[in-house]
């Protein structure tokens, strides 16, 4: 609930002792610290990393009547008519949100933002011609462009995805190094001993290599990870310093 947030301060009120785990994502440990004007907690300082499990890249979606099939052509057609092109995203100050600023200010296009209350409605209103366009996850767009109920214009990820070949990237059609994505990782409470992390990160990183599991989420789209708590922690730096750019761009804030 709430972005993440509920589970934050749960976490944060249970005992450090690597029993209570937080699914950490880019809502919890970027996002919310970013938007809110008096943030109540830092999640470097009141976080251990454990490990990032997978990352999932955002797909821009088109619904079939617009008379686009490529980044170039919305560009085009968004620079005619500013800010009469919508998009949908899962809610105010989610990834998706985020992803098509990015995309904006990127292209130097003008979108209309329609939030949403989940990435489900936000779907089902492009599909049926609501909005023109949407950011979602690869894993969640993927069966609607695989069906033919939307058509996907660019993957945001620096490389085709193996599930959607025939999706050019952003990067590729004019936007070099363009890339916008969802993860997750384990984190747990600052304090918690370093041999309990170790086991919680050992123990993941063995799931993780599960033939089953992998299949399962390289299958809707995702990179499955399992790095070090130290990589965790570098990756978490990185997309904090680039959602800030994002975020104060484009003067988003929740609280």
């Amino acid at each position: 609930g709430a972005g993440g947030l509920i589970a934050v301060e749960n976490v944060l009120g249970a005992p450090p002792d690597g029993h209570t785990l937080l699914f950490s994502t880019i809502s919890t440990m970027v996002v919310i610290p970013a938007t809110q004007a008096k943030p109540s907690y830092e999640p470097l300082r009141d976080f251990t990393a454990v490990t990032l499990i997978a990352s999932v890249p955002y797909l821009l979606l088109a619904h079939g009547t617009l008379p686009v099939r490529g980044v170039p052509e919305l560009v085009k057609l968004a620079r005619a008519k500013p800010g009469m092109l919508t998009y949908g995203s899962a809610g105010h100050a989610t990834g998706t949100h985020l992803a098509a600023e990015y995309f904006s200010a990127t292209t130097g296009v003008q979108l209309t933002h329609v939030p949403y209350k989940g990435a489900g409605p936000a779907m089902i209103d492009m599909i049926a011609g609501q909005v023109a366009l949407s950011s979602v996850t690869a894993s969640s767009g993927q069966p609607h462009v695989l069906s033919g109920r939307a058509r996907a214009l660019g993957m945001m990820a620096l490389t085709r995805l193996a599930t959607l070949p025939a999706v050019p990237t952003v990067a590729e059609q004019g936007y070099p190094g363009f890339e916008a994505g969802s993860w997750v990782g384990l984190s747990v409470r600052a304090g918690t001993p370093a041999a309990a992390v170790k086991r919680l990160r050992d123990d993941a990183q063995r799931v993780m290599q599960m033939s089953e599991l992998r299949a399962a989420l390289e299958g809707q789209g995702n990179t499955v990870h399992g790095g070090s708590a130290e990589e965790f922690e570098r990756y978490i730096t990185a997309e904090t310093a680039k959602w800030k750019g994002v975020i104060a761009k484009a003067r988003i804030q929740i609280q």
